[in-house]
């Protein structure tokens, strides 16, 4: 198991560090003591988990975790901090624990156990049905405190937003700290498309392209009346090729 640590104290990272080795074996260990740090490791390794401190000095921790995800979202991300404050937001990162300072053995331990539970999850080979994007129909949203299941389908477009991004359905419009990007690899294979930087959207609710500034065009959906997205003309091209017999 690869495990980053970011912290800009070396002995909350050396204390995690021991902790951890004592509970497991055969760990190999990544420290960074910034974000940016992290993020230049993340250009040569890819780990397993990042323990990831709140507050550092060149960015908040939870935006650090939305770029980590960024660049390999099947990393794991647990929040390792003082400052019980942001367990709500983490969790809505998808963090899969939140350890609170001081330390204790059988915490980590309970920790490990999750990281163990949510990696034996992912490499089960017996998990053909969660491989396989043609058998989902719906994904999970934290909108506050709940959980949602939403049909992937009713997904009309997402829309960069704030660090996340705005999500638009036949029902609900609600905000993710997930990045577009995120969702524009989780989506590809049910006709999501990035017509431009900022937006995503599901080529079914495309209803005509408009022309638009400097002999450009744009997008009309079905059930956004209100709503043009622009298009990039390499985008354009795309999605007619894509709707041409």
């Amino acid at each position: 198991m690869k495990i980053g640590i970011v912290d800009d104290e070396r002995p909350a990272r050396s204390e995690l560090m021991y902790l951890l080795k004592l509970k497991r074996t055969g760990v190999t260990f990544f420290e960074a003591n910034s974000c940016q740090k992290m993020l230049e490791l993340l250009q040569k390794e890819r780990l397993d988990v990042v323990f990831v401190d709140i507050h550092l000095g060149d960015m908040n921790g939870t935006t650090l975790a939305s770029l980590i995800l960024e660049k390999q979202p099947d990393i794991l991300i647990v929040f390792a901090t003082a400052h019980k404050e942001y367990a709500v937001e983490a969790f809505e990162l998808g963090a899969v624990d939140y350890l609170l300072k001081p330390y204790s053995v059988e915490r980590i331990e309970k920790c490990i156990q999750r990281i163990e539970a949510s990696m034996s999850l992912t490499n089960n080979t017996d998990k053909t049905l969660a491989n396989n994007p043609a058998n989902k129909e719906k994904m999970i949203f934290v909108l506050g405190e709940c959980i949602k299941v939403i049909d992937i389908q009713s997904i009309i477009y997402m829309q960069s937003y704030n660090r996340g991004c705005k999500i638009y359905t036949l029902e609900h419009e609600f905000y993710q700290n997930q990045t577009l990007n995120y969702y524009d690899e989780k989506l590809k294979a049910f006709h999501f498309f990035r017509v431009h930087k900022s937006f995503l959207v599901n080529l079914k609710f495309i209803k005509e392209l408009i022309p638009s500034y400097n002999n450009g065009y744009a997008i009309h959906l079905n059930h956004m009346n209100d709503t043009i997205i622009p298009i990039g003309r390499h985008q354009y091209r795309e999605v007619r090729e894509y709707f041409e017999i």
